[in-house]
């Protein structure tokens, strides 16, 4: 048995929307390069258990990362049409609609998924240990994030703020991000 499949994120990724309600533009070259690192990074972990994608939305990346992982767990405050197929289609996801702070299980995550959450969070230095504290031994946390040349200061961010309430608080460098883990 192998413990790493074959199959590449962005592949699975395709193969697994064409099922759903997903967007089918495709190819879209930032989900494939997002998907190719995110692949990359996969490698640092010690295991393959159990995954999770905080604030992950409709989980079009948990899709591709529950082909990878026993388990996968999607922590997402909103309920989105998208769900129910996801569930009917894969056994080994779960999703949890509350605050990761609620979460409880027994079962740490071997990768974390921060997808375009990191620059919503207003306590930065409080969810920071959360996180470390959710995460298992020999796990990765990986964080994608808009940064400040890209999307501008996040006050001026037109991306999201016009889209939702809860707009973009700061966009991090990766010094940054790096220094605050």
């Amino acid at each position: 048995m192998r413990m790493y499949p074959l199959h590449d994120l962005y592949t699975l990724y395709k193969e697994r929307l064409i099922l759903s309600l997903f967007s089918k533009a495709l190819p879209d070259v930032t989900k494939k390069i997002t998907l190719e690192q995110m692949n990359l990074a996969l490698n640092f972990s010690e295991s393959w258990d159990h995954c999770m994608d905080i604030g992950g939305g409709t989980g079009h990346y948990l899709a591709a990362l529950s082909a990878k992982f026993k388990r996968a767990t999607l922590v997402e405050l909103e309920k989105h049409e998208e769900h129910a197929p996801l569930l009917a289609s894969y056994k080994n996801i779960e999703f949890f609609n509350d605050f990761i702070e609620k979460y409880q299980t027994s079962s740490k995550p071997d990768f974390i998924l921060l997808a375009d959450l990191y620059e919503h969070i207003v306590d930065i230095q409080t969810f920071i240990p959360q996180i470390a504290a959710l995460q298992n031994v020999g796990g990765v946390v990986y964080i994608m994030t808009p940064n400040p040349v890209t999307c501008g200061p996040a006050p001026e961010s037109n991306l999201y703020h016009t889209r939702k309430e809860n707009g973009h608080i700061k966009h991090y460098t990766r010094n940054e991000i790096c220094h605050l883990m």
